[in-house]
């Protein structure tokens, strides 16, 4: 099982990856530096330096070089954290981020609705500043799972994706209805602003 080593101004993150496994994950867990945005290699938001261990890491496909390309950067030296695979074998890998991470925000608890037919959770708070809040793609909420949340604020002509964490979730009454504890990992005033007014902080 190699060992990541995330390189930053600030120190040293260290967290252990399982093979096969993506990198995107164990920054998530790791609470690395690197940020991330739309986590589909599209961005660029999460380059990386490979300062060390790159034999450890599957190769970049053509999307991913594509997009260092476009940022003056080429693998194996760079990679997109988001499409990053750990490969086999033991050893060390050490990266640096090259973009600063936003401060994250401690856990919310929020009420969510299943919405089994459209295959997405939405958050029972409402407001006429966001409008529907959903986090698609999600039938069931799990502890650890990474989602978007999407939302588009009234007057913006384009929805806002924001990238959470769920932490823990647990049923609230009826079938279908549950008390979710979300992680921000990118900030969003309006928001975070919400979950604050119509939500308890959870105790650390």
């Amino acid at each position: 099982m190699p060992t990541i080593i995330f390189e930053y101004p600030q120190g040293e993150w260290t967290a252990e990856a399982p093979a096969g496994g993506a990198l995107a994950s164990v920054c998530d867990v790791a609470e690395s530096p690197v940020p991330f945005h739309c986590r589909s290699g599209n961005c660029g938001t999460c380059r990386v330096a490979i300062l060390e261990g790159e034999a450890l890491l599957e190769a970049a496909d053509g999307k991913e070089r594509g997009v260092l390309a476009t940022l003056g950067l080429s693998a194996p030296a760079h990679r997109l954290a988001c499409q990053v695979k750990v490969g086999e074998g033991a050893g060390q890998i050490r990266v640096r981020p090259l973009s600063p991470r936003m401060p994250r925000v401690g856990g919310l608890k929020v009420p969510v609705r299943r919405d089994a037919e459209a295959g997405r959770l939405l958050v029972r708070l409402s407001d006429e500043r966001t409008g529907e809040i959903a986090i698609p793609g999600v039938s069931e909420p799990e502890a650890d799972a990474v989602v978007v949340i999407e939302f588009q604020p009234l007057g913006e002509k384009r929805a806002r994706e924001v990238i959470a964490r769920i932490v823990d979730c647990e049923p609230d009454g009826d079938p279908g209805l549950y008390l979710v504890e979300l992680e921000l990992l990118e900030q969003d005033e309006l928001l975070m602003e919400l979950f604050r007014e119509n939500a308890a902080a959870t105790p650390s």
